[in-house]
């Protein structure tokens, strides 16, 4: 797609020169959506991939995944090569992988899949990219939202910020991002990395755009201290609602609170699935990722 309204491309290579931000300005990393279609108010690209940010880095603390990250980056660093790979003969080790232990490459798969791309566009296509289009169906939304990821915001005043990812997409294409603002990484902490998770979806068809995605995690919480399993609704709805349960619950449990955080009218009703459909499906999907993490308790009372 030809951006003819586009006068200039520039490269900050300090963060002082990505807050150079004025109107008509839009962030360039992967360009999968930029260039997908017609962006009439855009004069001007900034391309923060120059700024050489590491895709990937682990510490005691958890994982940090920065914006510029692809999704064969994310996807190889989980165990699966395969993007990598195809087309070629000659086998390339992965440049980041996981520890041992960690929980996370078994849902990275299936959210990346999620996307319903081609393996060319994981090669472009940034984490950040598309949790910042704020699409119901951003599958890095999900995937970091399931997780209790925080994204940390650069302002174009030099100041920072952080915000829950589950927190930071508040509508469909809606965010709470100002204008100016670039989101330099996200960070999960260990705790999530290690505790069981589950991925759950439901679309249409086999390739349909995700009509409902649910991520169920156990965790502890922090104020009692206590174990619990947090499940994450997105796709179906304008932005993630997180449900938190008891360690073990009975599936009457789960569809009471289900239907206490999400309102009947909250629903997204549209060409890849009904309302009624997609809340039907998340009941189900429910069952089953709180049934992968082991605390459903069968059968319900």
């Amino acid at each position: 797609m030809d951006l003819v309204d586009v006068r200039s491309v520039t490269t900050p290579g300090t963060r002082r020169e990505l807050a150079d931000w004025r109107p008509g300005d839009a962030v360039l990393a992967g360009g999968t959506f930029l260039f997908s279609e017609p962006q009439p108010s855009v004069r001007r690209l900034v391309d923060v991939t120059g700024l050489g940010w590491a895709p990937l880095v682990v510490d005691d603390d958890g994982l940090e995944i920065a914006a510029t990250c692809t999704l064969a980056t994310l996807a190889a660093a989980a165990g699966d090569p395969a993007p990598l790979l195809r087309g070629s003969a000659r086998r390339v080790a992965p440049a980041y992988a996981f520890p041992p232990g960690w929980t996370l490459g078994a849902v990275v798969r299936q959210a990346v899949d999620a996307l319903v791309a081609s393996f060319k566009i994981w090669h472009l296509a940034t984490v950040g990219g598309n949790v910042c289009l704020g699409l119901p169906a951003g599958a890095m939304t999900s995937l970091l939202s399931g997780l209790g990821g925080t994204a940390t915001v650069w302002r174009r005043d030099l100041s920072t910020y952080e915000v829950p990812v589950a927190d930071l997409v508040i509508g469909e294409a809606e965010t709470l991002l100002s204008p100016g603002d670039v989101v330099r990484s996200f960070r999960v902490p260990i705790s999530a990395l290690t505790a069981p998770v589950a991925f759950g979806r439901a679309s249409l068809s086999s390739r349909g755009r995700s009509a409902s995605v649910v991520v169920a995690r156990s965790a502890t919480d922090e104020s009692t201290g206590r174990d619990v399993a947090i499940i994450t609704v997105t796709a179906a709805t304008p932005r993630p609602y997180a449900v938190v349960l008891p360690a073990r619950v009975a599936a009457d449990d789960w569809h009471a609170a289900l239907d206490h955080a999400i309102g009947a009218s909250t629903w997204l009703d549209d060409v890849h699935g009904a309302a009624d459909w997609r809340r039907a499906q998340t009941h189900r999907l429910g069952l089953e990722v709180l049934a992968g993490i082991g605390v459903l308790r069968w059968p319900s009372r």
